[in-house]
Formats: structure tokens, sequence, C-alpha cells
């Protein structure tokens, strides 16, 4: 037991992921699994101008190779002082099959020499991808789409100054949108 009294606080991503996996699945082999750091853009920080330096740590995005027959791709939450990580969602199928295809063509790319491979999710806007992040300045940062319903979103690779524009023009119109239910007149 950690010095701090959280019974989790010893407890890795990893083997939180692993126990509900293994709770839910019966899964016992972990080789190839890849944890990437997950971040979440909101739609207001676009608004406001800001870039991929105000996206928001959430957790973990876990990519699994295979569970007997088909790849699993999960989410996980950071712990906090007050709660453990904990899986909040898994996916079984062709959407983690597609995570782990672009996974390989991300990894694959030359840019991703000095880069640290990280999840980014913009719920608003309907898109998830490698954020690919520069640890050299001379390098900019890039983004590859996993998912998004978006085709000009569909480019293979997108460096930041390209990816920005994109997603804030959606987020404006989205943040415009009145989305509360017409029920009609009272």
């Amino acid at each position: 037991m950690s010095s701090s009294n959280q019974p989790w606080a010893d407890i890795s991503p990893q083997e939180a992921c692993r126990s509900a996996v293994a709770d839910w699945i019966g899964r016992t082999n972990w080789d190839g699994d890849v944890y990437l750091r997950s971040f979440m853009l909101s739609l207001y920080a676009l608004q406001a101008g800001e870039g991929l330096e105000a996206a928001v740590r959430t957790g973990w995005r876990v990519l699994m190779p295979s569970a007997g027959t088909t790849p699993l791709l999960g989410q996980m939450t950071a712990s906090t002082a007050t709660s453990p990580s904990q899986m909040i969602s898994l996916s079984v199928g062709a959407r983690a099959g597609t995570a782990f295809d672009q996974l390989s063509r991300a990894q694959a790319m030359p840019e991703m020499k000095g880069c640290e491979l990280r999840w980014l999710s913009i719920p608003g806007v309907i898109f998830e991808g490698f954020w690919l992040h520069s640890q050299s300045p001379d390098q900019p940062d890039l983004v590859s789409t996993v998912f998004s319903l978006d085709e000009e979103l569909q480019n293979p690779v997108l460096t930041v100054d390209q990816f920005l524009p994109i997603v804030r023009q959606y987020a404006l119109r989205r943040l415009a949108s009145d989305d509360r239910p017409d029920y009609g007149e009272s």
C-alpha cells in the first residue's frame, strides 16, 4: 500500500486496464498492448483561438492487438488523488482494427522520430486521432486522423497549422448550433 493510504496509488494504468479487461473477457496475454497518453481539446478552447497546448490530459487510450481473434480499443481515465484509473470505454472489432491500422502507419512515418505519440479527441467535432508531439522546436507537431466524419480531416497527416483552422471552423459552427429539442409551442 502506498504512503498516501490510497490503495490504487501503486497501480499503473496498465495494471488497472488489464484487470478490467481480464474481469470482462478473461484476457491474460498482454503482449503488444500500446498505451498512449490521451488528451481532449474543447470546442471553447478552439473558439478562443487556442491550439493543442490547451488540450487537457484525460488518461490513456489503450490499443490491444488481440483478445482471441479481434483487437480492442479502450479508454482509461487518469487517476486522481481520490480515485484510481478506470476503464470507461472499450471497443471491439472494426473500430479497434482501424485504430491499429492507423497506429502502424503513424509509427512508420519518418516524422515520428523525435515525437511522442499521443491520442487526441475533439468530441464536439467528432475527431479522434494521433497527435505526434514534437520534442524539437525545429519540428512542428503533426496530427493523423483515426476517426472523423469530415473529409477535410482524412489527410494522412496534417501539421498543426493545417489542422487547427479546419477543426476551429467546425467548432465555431457546432457552438453556434442550437441543440435543444423543438417540442413545439405549449
